[in-house]
């Protein structure tokens, strides 16, 4: 079963650069060093898993570049240009034989051309890559991860093949012959083509593992740690966002008995921040990376849905409200298909009058509050709204709140238990001196 993530949750995440920013989480990520790897790592961002043991395979093999990464050194324009090669379209067929080949590349040789260059130069890069890997093969054992055994295993089922073998330990293509190369593009290009590109794939694979490592190492990201058993529980200790230069970690702990995390404070404390920072956590946990975080333990979800930067929709003439209120439904769709997910609404009902609002709101928690296969995380500026739901024993009471300072808040950034009813939105405008920029208008 796919994990469930749909184009609004990842761009209220900032997963891609959907929004033009200069942050993006997988360009946190991206230190790829080849165009394959890169795509990879696309790949690994658009599909989260929801089974325990690929994700653990991932885990471990990453982790074992930690140590491995010494023995597989590439370029760019190698590998590239490898890619480039494979991709002639002249390659042999089954009416073009093998003797043909050696035809060509004898008329290529005695009139070189740009057709002759580019496969003498790619079967160059290939022949080093291959043997790269073989050496690097041989020197891990068969005590290494699981999935890198598997993409051992395939090498070798292609590497020791007779054909193949003999480029082993091959330093040069200058020395050994027009018919030689003939051979080897005969086999690259046709007869183990599709060995080739999968050895290719494994390459990208690996790059993208190197620039997962690297990331965790530079910034000191962990590993999470998968729950195995039915209950549905998020534990993660010291939890930041990723973005932030001198971010403020903050905990947080959910299962079944408390499974709605409702929390309340002032503009600009620090709500959408952790929800952000909460839903990232969750979705690099799910793709078997490591996440900005202390600690994390977690059981597998199906699914994340998150509804923070949401638009009013001018092509279907649908309000800002409209839209949450349809948002709001999908979610629901969503988890009776999917049920254990990790639902995420940054003030909910935004778009309608207050009243509307609180009501609106207290209707919609206490609905989900019932629903006890998923976790949910809600927050607003109506801390009116506590006083409702307060008798509901799964519902997680946090707020982030400002202390007074000489007449200005300062904001602590810190989750902390219960509900705050701090207001801060007519100090912004007073600041700002909205006010009095209106009120000079008529005075020009």
């Amino acid at each position: 079963m796919e994990f469930d993530a749909d184009k609004q949750t990842l761009d209220d995440l900032e997963i891609f650069d959907a929004f033009k920013r200069e942050n993006s989480v997988f360009g946190i990520f991206n230190h790829t060093t080849t165009v394959g790897g890169k795509n990879r790592l696309i790949d690994m961002f658009s599909k989260p898993f929801t089974n325990i043991v690929h994700i653990q395979e991932r885990v471990d093999g990453i982790r074992f570049f930690e140590t491995e990464w010494h023995l597989l050194k590439w370029d760019r324009q190698s590998i590239d240009f490898v890619e480039y090669y494979l991709s002639q379209g002249n390659y042999p067929t089954r009416k073009k034989s093998y003797f043909s080949a050696v035809e060509d590349a004898l008329m290529y040789k005695l009139k070189p051309t740009e057709e002759y260059y580019i496969i003498e130069r790619g079967i160059g890069y290939l022949v080093g890559l291959l043997n790269q890997l073989r050496v690097f093969y041989e020197n891990i054992g068969d005590d290494c991860p699981p999935l890198i055994k598997r993409y051992k295993d395939h090498f070798w089922q292609t590497f020791t093949k007779e054909e193949i073998v003999s480029i082993s330990g091959a330093k040069s293509l200058t020395k050994i012959g027009i018919s030689k190369i003939a051979n080897y593009d005969y086999m690259f290009r046709y007869t183990h083509r599709d060995n080739v590109k999968a050895i290719l794939d494994t390459v990208y694979e690996y790059d993208a593992f190197r620039a997962v490592e690297q990331t965790k190492k530079e910034r000191g990201y962990v590993f999470p740690t998968f729950l195995s058993g039915s209950e549905t529980k998020v534990e993660i200790t010291e939890l930041y966002h990723p973005f932030l230069k001198h971010p403020i970690a903050n905990d947080v702990s959910m299962d079944m008995n408390s499974n709605m995390l409702f929390i309340t404070g002032p503009n600009m404390a620090g709500k959408s921040t952790f929800l952000k920072s909460f839903g990232i956590a969750v979705y690099l946990a799910h793709m078997g990376f490591p996440v900005p975080a202390k600690v994390m333990q977690l059981s597998v979800l199906l699914g994340l849905s998150t509804t923070i930067n949401l638009s009013d929709n001018l092509d279907k003439q649908q309000s800002h409200f409209y839209a949450e209120v349809l948002r709001i439904k999908d979610v629901a769709n969503k988890i009776k298909e999917k049920k254990r997910m990790l639902v995420i609404f940054d003030e909910l009902f935004r778009g309608t009058n207050v009243k509307d609002a609180s009501d609106g709101s207290f209707a919609v928690i206490s609905a989900f509050a019932e629903v006890k296969t998923s976790l949910f995380a809600v927050s607003t500026h109506i801390s009116e709204i506590s006083e409702r739901i307060g008798r509901r024993k799964n519902v997680l009471f946090r707020c982030f709140s400002a202390n007074n300072k000489g007449g200005a808040p300062e904001y602590t950034y810190k989750l902390e238990n219960g509900v705050t009813e701090d207001r801060l939105g007519m100090y912004i405008i007073d600041k700002e001196k909205v006010i009095e920029t209106i009120n000079s208008i008529n005075k020009n």
